[in-house]
């Protein structure tokens, strides 16, 4: 488990490879001991950065969901994340390549809720009545660290 400075100092480094354009080497390399706890908490750090600067939370993805993908990038368990007004591109709008270390595009299946789950313990029944509609999406990911070398952490 990492200390709070070196978990905001990750956090900075992630912050200026985003705003740079310019990939940085795993976090985990530095720190082969920084859990997936760490990584959330490091991410926590700069959605709040984010949200200071008035961006929205207006829902949250889980990523590497699917087996086949945690195989492919070497890890045992989904991870999660936020998603803000200022990550979404209405249809029709333009995409600026430049902003982006190494883009990919993911086809996905987004959930509409109707209502909220419970944070912890949801049955897979509670989260099935909260889903109002469902509809297609395309996901541009993106990574910082340079050349998508990741382990659970680094996403």
């Amino acid at each position: 488990m990492l200390n709070d400075e070196t978990r905001a100092t990750l956090a900075r480094r992630l912050w200026d490879a985003e705003a740079d354009v310019a990939p940085i080497a795993p976090l985990t390399a530095d720190h082969p001991e920084m859990t997936p706890d760490d990584a959330f908490e490091i991410q926590l750090v700069n959605i709040r950065r984010k949200l200071d600067a008035g961006a929205v939370v207006t829902g949250h993805k889980v990523g590497l969901a699917s087996k086949a993908m945690q195989e492919m990038m070497g890890v045992d368990e989904p991870d999660y994340g936020h998603l803000l007004d200022t990550m979404e591109y209405p249809e029709g709008s333009p995409v600026e390549a430049a902003r982006f270390c190494f883009p990919r595009v993911e086809v996905e299946v987004g959930f509409i809720l109707g209502a909220d789950i419970p944070p912890e313990g949801c049955s897979q029944e509670e989260a099935a009545a909260a889903i109002e509609w469902v509809v297609p999406s395309i996901e541009l990911i993106d990574s910082r660290i340079r050349d998508w070398k990741i382990t659970l952490p680094d996403t």
